[in-house]
């Protein structure tokens, strides 16, 4: 009979100590490793070509030395063209060096999983960063009018830059220019200054500048002077193409060369000045907090 009184009691405090655990875990006060936690990060821009996004598949808060962390980066190609996309992730010491390149067809998406773990305990936090190599454009239509025209030219309508993600600009106040009432060029001056950026670009890799229809120089930060005869491709190392707060640190100046006007009409209105920038675009997920223990 006292076996039989040790055997109940012993199972109602074992149930008790059950009851006990779960309302602790119920309340959070427990808290078990768990290998199906979801962390999701995500990049979504409508104005971008690219959008990513980056989930972990196991619990990064209670990792131990030694164990793998898991994760997945989904890419999407929202262009209409090819588009190749390095992902690398960067910011705990123990990462290796290491990305992963995609050539992305248009409205595509592309995934990759990526593995790591550390050999000792430590605190810090992941990002994935996904980059591209991208073109912007824009075309601004002149007229050139006879300097004793007195009738009315048509006004020539800048052609949208295609800003994606980058905006170019010409700060022009007009589109329509006087000729030189003499038989010779006149040096019209351009200033390319209202290059802007909408996101995480440090510079520009080249620019290229073509006039249709006519000419112009442009001078280099070492002072040489290049003729834009029609076109001229402006590299980095030939100007400063840095960006800074959204803008082009030093503004890309040029002349723009006209010709006297002496048609019937009195004014021309075929000549245009087109501007492209090449550079490299990247985006970033945001930080993934990640705590590693010693087993």
């Amino acid at each position: 009979m006292k076996n039989k009184g040790q055997s109940g009691v012993i199972i109602i405090v074992v149930i008790i100590i059950i009851v006990g655990v779960f309302f602790l875990y119920k309340g959070g006060y427990l808290n078990f490793k768990s290998s199906t936690t979801t962390t999701t990060t995500q990049n979504i821009n409508p104005y971008l070509p690219i959008s990513f996004n980056v989930s972990a598949v196991t619990s990064l808060s209670h990792l131990y030395t030694g164990e793998s962390m898991d994760f997945i980066s989904n890419v999407f190609n929202n262009g209409k063209s090819y588009l190749n996309v390095t992902l690398s992730p960067y910011g705990c010491s123990f990462l290796p060096v290491q990305s992963k390149s995609f050539l992305i067809p248009p409205d595509s998406p592309s995934s990759s999983t990526w593995t790591f773990s550390s050999s000792s305990p430590t605190s810090c936090s992941i990002t994935f960063s996904a980059c591209f190599n991208a073109v912007s454009y824009t075309n601004y239509p002149l007229t050139i009018e006879n300097y004793n025209f007195s009738g009315s030219v048509p006004i020539s309508s800048i052609t949208s830059s295609s800003g994606l993600p980058i905006s170019l600009g010409l700060e022009l106040s007009n589109t329509t220019i006087i000729a030189s009432p003499v038989p010779s060029n006149q040096s019209e001056y351009i200033e390319g200054s209202s290059l802007t950026s909408i996101g995480s670009t440090s510079k520009l890799n080249w620019v290229y500048i073509r006039i249709k229809n006519g000419k112009g120089y442009f001078t280099s930060s070492t002072g040489s002077t290049y003729a834009i005869n029609p076109s001229i491709n402006i590299s980095s190392s030939e100007y400063s193409l840095n960006f800074q707060y959204g803008r082009l640190l030093a503004p890309i100046q040029f002349s723009l060369v006209v010709n006297p006007i002496s048609n019937s009409i009195g004014y021309s209105s075929d000549t245009s000045i087109n501007v492209s920038a090449g550079y490299t675009y990247c985006l970033t997920s945001n930080s993934i907090p990640i705590t590693i223990s010693s087993s």
